[in-house]
């Protein structure tokens, strides 16, 4: 599912992703380093909007509200997006291929 991203600037035919401290300067249907925006039609598109990338149930003692119930777990999930271990894990990184149409020039 693709959503219109709203934190970018256009620069002629390119756009300027400024979802993270990267700001990507992103050449038409290419995607950031990120892989998680695309330049669609001169706007930047979300295209991994609502997928997740893992759900899972962790111990409250490793979250910021511990002291809240101890002992007790919390539902954690994420999505792909602009994180520095993101570019690291290579199974992360390989969500690209769900979409046929995606740049090598991460």
């Amino acid at each position: 599912m693709m959503m219109k991203a709203s934190l970018y600037e256009k620069a002629g035919e390119n756009v300027v992703c400024l979802v993270c401290e990267r700001a990507c300067r992103i050449r038409p249907n290419l995607y950031g380093i990120c892989g998680n925006y695309q330049n669609v039609g001169g706007e930047l598109s979300h295209i991994g909007y609502g997928i997740l990338s893992a759900i899972e149930s962790r111990p409250i003692e490793i979250k910021p509200f511990f002291h809240y119930w101890p002992n007790s777990t919390a539902l954690t999930f994420s999505g792909y997006g602009c994180h520095p271990s993101f570019y690291n894990t290579r199974r992360l990184r390989d969500f690209k291929n769900i979409w046929p149409v995606v740049s090598d020039e991460f």
